[in-house]
């Protein structure tokens, strides 16, 4: 049985050699970028607030894990959180599903390929019927208006296959998916917050998240966007043909074994593409002294 999940159909878009260096060989770079680091770091944090648990008592008891500066960062942002929860049921946090995966035209399923994943948080609105498929999402980019950063989203089909497994899960018709997007604070750590600190009697960290909170204070809108989404029935056809021809795609190089490489996304969002050294005869996928096996990197994970 194949399980395919949103982010390894995603690596598949972006490079078939890539996907199948980590999502088939399951190789991780040992090496994780700061912007992913964050990411996760205020996806458990956000597990905690909407699961009702103790956010702080997290974080310092998991101060020695944690870059300074990101937990400076994440506890001024979590101060102005204000999220709507008072206006939804929480009817699950991080729920992880498994469904089939159903030609909506051909009326065929893949028996041995299955959609896997975890909703970060499944609402439902007080006097609605509809079900909400939240997701917790980080970024350094723009996110007043409808610029680059939220065009990208309108055609990502991530919410679509999670929409679909709602579907799967709650047998509900009235479906939508909410962005709760966080703009991460882009000051930086300086010689301001020492001396802040030496004034008030604090660390240079405790000030540096004071002026992050400030900073944010001034206008929350810039850093926090909370945009719920209703799915009529042809988006939801959309996702289900999408889902469809790019799994056949993939079932296409399972089956000859063969993964072609895409030279376009050797530099992307996140830098140079980890796997470029292995691409080009530099490195080896086997070594383990820049890779780790996917259960490894799994409980790296974790830990952070």
């Amino acid at each position: 049985m194949h399980f395919l999940s949103s982010s390894r159909l995603s690596d598949f878009r972006t490079c078939p050699r890539l996907y199948y260096f980590r999502d088939v060989l399951g190789r991780h770079t040992i090496a994780v970028s700061a912007a992913l680091a964050f990411g996760t770091l205020w996806h458990t944090v956000m597990e905690l607030w909407w699961s009702g648990r103790d956010v702080g008592a997290y974080l310092t008891e998991h101060a020695d894990e944690i870059d300074v500066t990101d937990a400076a960062k994440i506890t001024a942002l979590l101060k102005c959180y204000r999220a709507p929860r008072e206006q939804f049921d929480v009817l699950a946090v991080e729920q992880e599903f498994s469904v089939k995966i159903e030609s909506p035209d051909a009326g065929r399923t893949f028996y041995n390929y299955r959609l896997i994943g975890r909703l970060d948080l499944v609402l439902r609105k007080h006097g609605s019927e509809t079900i909400w498929v939240c997701d917790h999402k980080t970024t350094s980019s723009e996110i007043i208006g409808f610029g680059p950063y939220w065009q990208g989203l309108q055609i990502d089909s991530q919410m679509g296959n999670y929409c679909l497994a709602i579907r799967a899960l709650y047998g509900e018709e009235s479906t939508g998916f909410i962005y709760d997007v966080v703009r991460k604070p882009g000051i930086r750590l300086c010689g301001t917050d020492e001396k802040q600190a030496a004034l008030l009697g604090i660390t240079s960290a405790e000030a540096y998240s004071l002026r992050c909170e400030n900073e944010i204070r001034k206008s929350p809108e810039c850093t926090y966007q909370w945009r719920e989404h209703p799915r009529v029935e042809a988006d939801l056809l959309d996702a289900r043909r999408d889902l469809w021809q790019q799994v056949e795609m993939v079932r296409s190089c399972d089956n000859a074994g063969r993964y072609p490489r895409n030279c376009n996304s050797c530099s992307g969002r996140y830098g140079q593409c980890e796997y470029l050294d292995v691409c080009t005869g530099r490195a080896s996928i086997q070594d383990d002294t820049l890779f780790r096996d996917k259960h490894e990197a799994a409980q790296g994970e974790d830990a952070a």
